[in-house]
């Protein structure tokens, strides 16, 4: 069972979450979610206090809020790791899409696997006998 509480005001939206964030239940606070998101444009904070359980479907959706700019508000190791987590995994999908464009954009040597565990660059600059810069091919 879930119970959700949605307040809002000038500045913010805000919803109090108690009980189990999974099955059914998650589609209905996504529901709830999208469309309070849709009213208005200003912050917006989830209480995830009094909240038991997430499952595999309730942190997709908590990682779309996230994703979303929401901020959340926790208690208890659970529900703490979970949320720390997303963070993580969000500034880790933001890290690798920088470096990604970034090294697109300067042509960057890439990793290749070579030969069990050893790695090599591709493209790497050697010295030629001559002592000139050159490309390994």
């Amino acid at each position: 069972m879930l119970r959700i509480c949605y307040s809002e005001n000038e500045s913010v939206q805000r919803w109090l979450v108690s009980g189990q964030l999974a099955g059914p239940w998650v589609q209905e606070m996504r529901s709830c979610w999208e469309q309070a998101s849709q009213r208005a444009n200003c912050g917006r904070v989830v209480d995830l206090t009094d909240v038991t359980f997430v499952d595999q479907s309730g942190e997709t959706l908590l990682a779309d809020m996230r994703n979303a700019g929401v901020e959340f508000i926790v208690a208890g190791v659970e529900t703490r790791y979970l949320i720390d987590n997303l963070k993580a995994q969000a500034e880790t999908v933001a890290a690798g899409l920088e470096q990604t464009s970034s090294a697109a954009r300067c042509g960057a040597p890439r990793v290749t696997k070579d030969h069990g565990e050893n790695y090599r660059e591709t493209h790497q600059a050697t010295t030629k006998a001559n002592g000139k810069p050159g490309r390994h091919k």
